[in-house]
């Protein structure tokens, strides 16, 4: 295999051309977003604060803006299937391919899910798919999640 040498500037160039940008849905966002590069992945985390509806029209909005959303969607925030389907249902609609699915920091959650398995086991009931999903763990362990 051929070793590739890539100069500083290369290097950098590479590095910020494919990162992943993480904001959060408050107000600040629409200057925030004026400072990203066109076409950037957007990491929309799910506020305490704002609850996963602000995330999910971030999501609609960076879509439509051309840059590439991938919401979070904490499952402690979505209320039940009804509202799981419309939030895939909204995120399809505005051509987001893919998600992040983290249990949520809310000490009790919102509705029926407990945890992102949770809430994967019902996506997957729904006639929605996304090309990516992404999830985390805690092996250090959690404040309130066992």
């Amino acid at each position: 295999m051929a070793q590739q040498t890539l100069s500083r500037s290369d290097g950098a160039d590479a590095l910020l051309r494919d990162a992943r940008f993480e904001l959060m849905p408050f107000d600040s966002f629409d200057d925030e977003v004026t400072y990203l590069p066109d076409g950037a992945t957007i990491a929309i985390t799910t506020s305490p604060q704002l609850g996963i509806e602000r995330t999910v029209e971030r999501s609609e909005q960076a879509a439509a803006d051309g840059y590439k959303p991938v919401p979070h969607i904490a499952a402690r925030y979505v209320e039940d299937r009804d509202h799981l389907e419309e939030i895939a249902r909204r995120l399809t609609e505005a051509g987001v391919t893919d998600i992040f699915v983290p249990g949520g920091d809310r000490e009790e959650p919102v509705g029926e899910f407990e945890s992102a398995y949770e809430l994967l086991v019902a996506l997957d009931e729904t006639e929605y798919s996304f090309e990516e999903v992404g999830i985390t763990g805690y092996p250090e362990g959690h404040e309130f999640l066992e």
